[in-house]
Formats: C-alpha cells, sequence, structure tokens
C-alpha cells in the first residue's frame, strides 16, 4: 500500500469512529483497510480509494438498493458483481467521500432514525450529488453541442430526472410509461438557469424521445393554460409521424408556468 493510501485510511478512520460513537459497533484499522465488528463479527471491511470507498457488508437486499440511491454515484458495481455472496446476504459496493457519513449513519445507526431525519439525510445526499453534476458541467472546457450533451447525459443520471420520474411517472403528453424511454428534459435551458433553477423540478418535463427533442429544440411549446403550440416549420406529416396533435394538452403549476414564458421567448421565431 503506498503511502497517500494509507494516508487516506488515516482521514476516513476518525469519520468512521465518530460516526459509530454510541452504537454497539466498533472499528479497527490497519494498514489497508477498516473493520467494523459487532459482537466479535466483521460486518464490514472498508477499503480506502483516490476519492471513494469501498464496501463489503452484510445486509438485506432490500437496503442495498436504497444505499446505491442514496449515494447515487456510477461507481456502484453492476447487480451479478454486487452480490458476492447470496446465502450470507454480502454485498459489495461503492459510496462516494461525500456520502459516506450519510451512508454509515444509515448502516450501523443502532439507535432507528426518526423518518423526518431520515428524509433529511436523504436530502442532504440528492443535494451533493445535484451539486456534483453542477459543478462538473460547469468546470468542464465543452462548449456548444457538446456540452448540451453532458448536460442531458448527466442530469439523467441524478436526482433531477428522479424527481421528475416520482412526480409525473409517464411522458407528460404522450403517456408512454416505460422509464428507460424518459428523458428529464428542460424547460429554461441549463445553460440560462441559475444554481437554483437547475435543481428545481418544476423547471422540467418529462418527455418521451420524440417530445423532449421537439421541445428541447422549440418546434413545441405550451400556452400557460397548457395547450401544445405546434410550430409551422413541422408539416402536418411530420405532426402524423412525431405523434404531435393540435388537441394535446400538458397539466402546469405557477412554477411551470414561469419557466415556460422564457421558452416562449427563447423560439418566438417557430412560431411567427
Amino acid at each position: 500500500m503506498s503511502k497517500n493510501e494509507e494516508k487516506r485510511i488515516n482521514e476516513i478512520f476518525p469519520i468512521i469512529e465518530e460516526t459509530l460513537k454510541g452504537s454497539s459497533y466498533s472499528s479497527e484499522k490497519n494498514k489497508t483497510n477498516i473493520n467494523v465488528v459487532r459482537n466479535n463479527d466483521i460486518i464490514t471491511a472498508i477499503y480506502s480509494r483516490k476519492d471513494y470507498v469501498r464496501f463489503e457488508a452484510k445486509m438485506e437486499k432490500e437496503e442495498y438498493h436504497y444505499i446505491k440511491k442514496l449515494d447515487g454515484t456510477n461507481l456502484i458495481l453492476k447487480e451479478p458483481q454486487a452480490h458476492i455472496d447470496s446465502k450470507k446476504n454480502i454485498y459489495v459496493f461503492y459510496v462516494s467521500d461525500r456520502n459516506l457519513e450519510c451512508v454509515l449513519r444509515r448502516l450501523f445507526n443502532d439507535n432507528p432514525i426518526e423518518n423526518e431525519d431520515n428524509n433529511q439525510i436523504k436530502i442532504q445526499a440528492e443535494l451533493k450529488v445535484d451539486q456534483e453534476i453542477i459543478d462538473e458541467i460547469e468546470n468542464s472546457n465543452l462548449v456548444g453541442v457538446e456540452k448540451e450533451a453532458l448536460v442531458r447525459v448527466r442530469v439523467n443520471q441524478g436526482f433531477f430526472r428522479d424527481k421528475l420520474l416520482k412526480k409525473y411517472n409517464k411522458c407528460c403528453l404522450c403517456n408512454v410509461k416505460c422509464k428507460k424511454l424518459l428523458i428529464a428534459s428542460h424547460i429554461k435551458p441549463w445553460t440560462a438557469s441559475n444554481k437554483n433553477e437547475k435543481l428545481d423540478e418544476n423547471n422540467g418535463f418529462l418527455l418521451c424521445p420524440n417530445h423532449d427533442a421537439l421541445f428541447d429544440k422549440g418546434f413545441i411549446t405550451f400556452e400557460d393554460d397548457g395547450k401544445i403550440k405546434i410550430s409551422k416549420l413541422l408539416s402536418e406529416q411530420d405532426k402524423i409521424f412525431l405523434n404531435v396533435k393540435n388537441d394535446m394538452k400538458i397539466a402546469l403549476n405557477d412554477e411551470n408556468r414561469k419557466y415556460l414564458e422564457y421558452h416562449r421567448n427563447l423560439h418566438k421565431d417557430k412560431f411567427n
């Protein structure tokens, strides 16, 4: 183990010690890993990495999936690799440094956390993940189309999409329900939004690929009563093939309307 890796273990150990204080768990450190112990049984082995921590932990499957959701990183191993011992319910997963304390509290707090506290932990984790996405995009050297592509990929990996899935659970316009096809689409574009607007679920619709592309490029928008506006640049044949109808309508709240005003003004040249 290198000196840097050993230094990482020494940095993580106090966080674990503090988190487990007052519980029936204890932790043991050596140069290569940290073991979390209860009643002489090693419940979890923790291995330090450059910017994340690898866990081998015993837990129920439902708990494992909750932790995956809570951390929200791309470092989680895929399911067949993660479940390394089905008889003992041993799972392998990775946790980013920013969420280490939240995950440890979830795993090892002997005193049940009240639902309100539990929700707060989840909210804090979600905000941290979304902020990481913002930082990654804003600090990238990409511009133009390449930056727009990164925005769409990262936003649809984050909690912004999860919020829209919970809110709508289907395409806002045509009712397509296949979650793998649904896209989180900003109403006011990412590049024009401030920090709060970037994460505001009211600044988004859940749309199928056809309707997402049309809305993103400004070929459709919506009036304040939710009625669709279709660009005259689309032919009748295009509208048929793209499943766009003049009588379509979308449910709106006041916050949606605020963002839609920006969207209509941005694309007004397509409707004149």
